[in-house]
């Protein structure tokens, strides 16, 4: 996942991007990724 975040700090728009997408992947219904998952990770914004 760290590379997930790599990428998307490459500029603004990929970081709000990718948040959107990241917001989705956390959702109740979806649970792809656990805050535990991203902890220390952070995006640009």
């Amino acid at each position: 996942m760290p590379i997930w975040f790599e990428y998307a700090n490459r500029d603004k728009d990929s970081a709000r991007l990718f948040q959107i997408q990241l917001d989705y992947m956390m959702s109740g219904s979806l649970g792809y990724v656990t805050p535990d998952q991203i902890e220390g990770l952070s995006l640009d914004l």
